[in-house]
């Protein structure tokens, strides 16, 4: 138990902000050593620790919101891992390293899979990927998006345990043999006291193909070649244009609640560096809800002051807008100003944060956790984030949105040809939040070949290249204005052709094969 949840902990190391991605691979090569080495009942506890180990690290930024919810998520998490770590073949039953190393990676990715999807439309943010970004892996994402990089992360972590358990399994001493028997020979040399050699069968020998480890190394020649076959496939095809983007960051003090900033500081913070602006871009790109309204953004003084400045500089404006609609109901949207001065479009986040957005099973939460913090819930957009403006049809996801690939796809296939991400991580003191989203908008940028601009209150804000490579950062907690020229892109991966249906029926497919040679081998499935 403490082993696995250390190894949890180690995996936990390669997503940032530390971000050393060889981490995950010693962490999950050392949870596979324990966990095919144990009985059923034990491989479920394994993983369950090693689930708090990673995720207890991992989705720490929960209890900036709620404790409660913290404890929630890991137990959720645990309980996917823990799931399929019973059904990880084990060693005294399955000595086909092949089948192991499948069952294994198989069993651990369709967890995922599921977890990314249920409960509470699912909860990507701290997960294994986010930490192979900038991994020799991360070109996998442009095929077969986050499913195949975790296979290939699981895969090539499984084989190179076993390599490992082969290159320091101890070897036994000199033997002598006698026809028909085995004897052992003391290290000190024969001894006449000693009982004659017990009559045995001969040993049958392992072939020099399995004494070397073929199927392991197998394994990472397939994870090898995959890699190689990613590095080459398209990626958004020829740029056809720029566009001069103006990315606001207001800055200002982080550890900050909503409720405890002064709605109206943030607005000035970030009006004041945009109207200083001179004439040129073609779009400018505010932060998620740096507008704070009390009702409707149409009619207000705010959209007035918006739209004199698109007016003004002939530029689109988009600006993260919150209003209240109710007592208990709110909206979260993207709100884009034409070079009219008029609002020409908006989109409503689709994907809200639980426990920070809106609170599951409020009725019964409310109970036994103070939720005065999280006092409404958003209301839910519906559709694919697309803004059309005159500077071009940008792709939008608002903040936690950028951790689910079905967004960032839903766009491209809407027409996006660049993507926006307005987000506010105020709320978080450290840097492990913006350090995570960053590594969000290098996967989303990798699986659908696109550019990616993200702008946030104070930091991080950053310009991504359709290959993952961070073009532009912000700093922490600064007041920084950041003009980038931002190609456009029309042409699509592979997985923003294929998404993830094919990768997960592969990985369900191996799954129930595995389970089915183990369950074939063996009586019952504790063995």
């Amino acid at each position: 138990m403490l082993g696995a949840f250390g190894a949890g902990l180690v995996a936990a190391l390669s997503l940032p902000p530390l971000g050393f991605w060889p981490m995950a691979v010693v962490g999950l090569g050392a949870f596979y050593s324990i966990v095919t080495r144990v009985n059923l009942a034990q491989r479920l506890a394994v993983g369950a620790a090693f689930s708090a180990g990673f995720f207890g690290f991992t989705l720490w930024w929960i209890i900036s919101f709620n404790l409660a919810g913290w404890f929630l998520m890991i137990a959720m998490a645990a309980t996917f891992i823990s799931i399929a770590s019973g059904f990880v073949p084990n060693r005294s039953s399955v000595p086909s390293r092949l089948t192991r190393i499948a069952g294994f990676t198989s069993a651990l990715a369709l967890a995922d899979a599921l977890r990314w999807l249920w409960p509470f439309g699912g909860v990507p943010v701290g997960s294994l990927p986010l930490g192979q970004a900038g991994s020799p892996l991360s070109p996998t994402a442009r095929v077969g998006g986050p499913v195949l990089l975790e296979i290939c992360l699981y895969a090539s972590s499984a084989a190179l345990a076993e390599l490992t358990d082969f290159l320091i399994r101890p070897r036994n001493g000199p033997v002598a043999r006698i026809p028909g028997t085995v004897a052992r020979i003391p290290a000190d040399g024969p001894h006449d006291d000693l009982p004659g050699p017990e009559p045995i069968p001969p040993p049958s020998l392992p072939s020099p193909a399995r004494s070397i480890g073929i199927a392991p190394a197998a394994v990472l020649l397939a994870v090898t070649a995959i890699v190689a076959v990613s590095t080459e496939a398209p990626t958004g095809g020829p740029i056809f244009g720029k566009r001069l983007v103006a990315v606001v960051q207001g800055g200002g003090v982080r550890g900050l609640r909503a409720i405890n900033s002064d709605a109206e500081t943030v607005y000035l913070n970030h009006l004041d560096p945009t109207e200083s602006l001179k004439k040129g871009p073609s779009l400018i790109l505010w932060p998620e809800d740096v507008v704070a309204l009390g009702g409707p953004i149409k009619g207000s003084p705010q959209a007035a002051q918006l739209g004199d400045i698109s007016k003004r500089m002939g530029a689109t404006l988009i600006a993260g807008v919150t209003e209240i609609v109710s007592a208990t109901q709110f909206r979260n949207a993207a709100v884009a100003f034409g070079p009219s001065g008029r609002i020409i479009g908006r989109y409503d986040k689709v994907h809200r944060v639980p426990f920070g957005e809106y609170v599951p099973l409020r009725s019964l939460v409310r109970h036994f956790v103070n939720l005065s913090a999280v006092p409404r819930d958003a209301i839910p957009g519906k559709g694919p984030g697309i803004l059309r403006t005159p500077a071009g049809n940008f792709g939008v996801m608002i903040s936690f949105e950028v951790m689910f690939q079905n967004r960032a796809r839903a766009a491209v296939e809407a027409g996006g040809e660049a993507f926006l991400v307005p987000t506010n991580d105020s709320s978080y003191s450290s840097s492990q939040v913006p350090s995570e989203e960053v590594a969000g908008d290098k996967l989303r940028a990798i699986e659908e070949g696109r550019y990616l601009v993200q702008a946030a209150p104070t930091g991080y804000s950053d310009f991504i290249s359709p290959t993952g490579v961070v073009l532009y950062r912000s700093q922490l907690g600064k007041q920084q204005v950041k003009e980038i020229w931002v190609p456009l892109l029309k042409g699509r991966t592979w997985y923003s052709k294929l998404g993830d249906m094919p990768f997960d029926v592969f990985d369900a497919a191996i799954f129930a094969l595995c389970s089915g040679l183990v369950l074939f081998r063996r009586k019952g499935i504790g063995a």
